[in-house]
């Protein structure tokens, strides 16, 4: 979802002049500034070839319930992220932007939580140039797929987001548009920090 937002920005922003979208299945729109490359995430071959850029934007995520098993979700949310941020830094990529998710912490108890401080962990030891991680909390938006534990998290969301202040704003609702937003305009920002964190309420700046 934060993903397809992000093409749209890229897509009518001038400072970037060739997108590669790397996705399972082809996407549905067009555009002359747009390569969209279909590859398995399980062979590396597939996709290799595509990972020389100076930008890396990378919104893969899945849940358990989808994933099916804990394993399959690691591949997803770790495995298939790290490697291809990996081989993008070796062919010189500058600028990695990635999503990852409130409460992220490699010491959690929580598994969702803790892959994504392990994810955060490694790309940071990776080095790039300026990386930006994203934290948001519950994303709000149309998915395509129906989840509906987030669909009824989404309704309270919405009900209860103008009580949500102070302390209680780090959990606020988050529309997925304004996260790619903030994704876009983070790899256009000069910024003396090397590793810069956007924490959910942070976000809101951006609109």
């Amino acid at each position: 979802m934060v993903g397809s937002h992000c093409l749209e920005l890229l897509l009518q922003d001038e400072q970037f002049s060739h997108i590669v979208a790397l996705t399972r299945s082809k996407l549905s729109i067009s555009h002359p500034k747009l390569t969209n490359e279909i590859v398995d995430f399980e062979l590396p071959a597939t996709w290799e070839k595509f990972t020389t850029t100076d930008v890396l934007f990378s919104a893969m995520g899945t849940t358990i319930a989808k994933a099916g098993s804990q394993v399959q979700f690691r591949k997803v949310d770790f495995d298939y992220p790290l490697a291809i941020a990996t081989k993008c830094k070796e062919n010189g990529a500058n600028t990695h932007v990635l999503i990852s998710a409130l409460g992220a912490d490699s010491r959690s108890s929580i598994f969702y939580n803790k892959v994504k401080g392990e994810l955060e962990n490694a790309i940071t030891s990776l080095e790039f140039k300026k990386c930006i991680i994203v934290r948001p909390s519950l994303l709000l938006g149309e998915r395509k797929e129906n989840r509906l534990g987030e669909k009824l998290a989404q309704q309270a969301f919405d009900l209860f987001g103008k009580l949500m202040v102070g302390p209680l704003a780090r959990y606020k609702g988050v529309p997925a548009s304004l996260v790619a937003k903030a994704m876009v305009e983070s790899a256009k920002n000069n910024t003396e920090s090397k590793c810069q964190i956007i924490e959910n309420k942070d976000i809101f700046r951006f609109e």
